[in-house]
């Protein structure tokens, strides 16, 4: 079995006194978080500030390791183990612009939007992790 490694991040920023969310729709029309592969010589945290910013056009700074998610998918090479770190990243609020060769949109969504969008299982720990950092410090 091949395997990869990715990075990415539960992206946030304030809105007034709620946080927002940072979310992506990817191809496969899911809500998720922003993230991709780490390039040669590069750290997860370079990776993930840069997947983001590439994707969503929206820009921020590692505030902390979150944890990592893996799963297994098939791709033309055969079965992948892909493990994903992901970080809590803080943005100012910048309007999100989708890169469209890679994901479908991207768009700031309230928490329990957050919540209820999310379509992915394994994301679920990385966002209540991500809110209650958030919600703690600040």
């Amino acid at each position: 079995m091949l395997s990869e490694m990715s990075a990415g991040g539960v992206v946030y920023s304030w809105h007034g006194s709620t946080p927002m969310i940072l979310m992506i729709r990817d191809r496969f029309g899911r809500w998720t978080f922003p993230k991709g592969l780490i390039e040669k010589g590069e750290s997860p945290e370079e990776a993930a500030v840069r997947e983001i910013c590439e994707e969503t056009g929206v820009c921020g700074t590692v505030e902390r390791y979150l944890g990592d998610v893996t799963y297994v998918y098939t791709s033309d090479n055969g079965l992948v183990r892909k493990t994903v770190r992901y970080f809590l990243v803080r943005s100012s609020h910048q309007e999100p612009s989708a890169l469209l060769s890679e994901i479908a949109e991207a768009r700031w969504v309230a928490p329990d939007d957050a919540r209820c969008l999310n379509g992915y299982d394994d994301n679920r720990e990385m966002l209540e992790m991500a809110l209650s950092a958030i919600l703690d410090r600040d």
